[in-house]
């Protein structure tokens, strides 16, 4: 896990919404910590901690957002320097139809 640490940015847009793009900052530590920080789109300046694990070929990050619950962000196969995949709030939608995206980070 210690290659996947450091610091990645981010950008990605919500399915369905039009303009709904969105730039972000994320701090991936060893320990499975995490934060990430909204810097362009609809909540510039959100900011969440929570988790993230590689289990297999699987990334997975999770934390909770005011209003919305669990956020679940999962790629495939990651890089260690980019990676791509997309998010869901099982909570707001566990069919997983509207309230989600994609998004791509890249190690800075």
């Amino acid at each position: 896990m210690k290659k996947y640490a450091g610091n990645w940015m981010m950008n990605g847009r919500q399915a369905n919404v039009p303009r709904s793009g969105w730039e972000a900052s994320l701090i991936l530590e060893a320990n499975g910590m995490m934060t990430w920080k909204e810097v362009k789109g609809m909540n510039v300046g959100a900011q969440r901690n929570g988790t993230w694990e590689l289990d297999g070929t699987v990334f997975r990050m999770r934390y909770r957002a005011p209003g919305v619950g669990l956020v679940e962000w999962t790629a495939q196969n990651p890089g260690t320097k980019n990676m791509s995949g997309s998010y869901r709030t099982p909570d707001v939608d566990p069919d997983g139809v509207g309230w989600g995206g994609d998004w791509n980070a890249s190690k800075v």
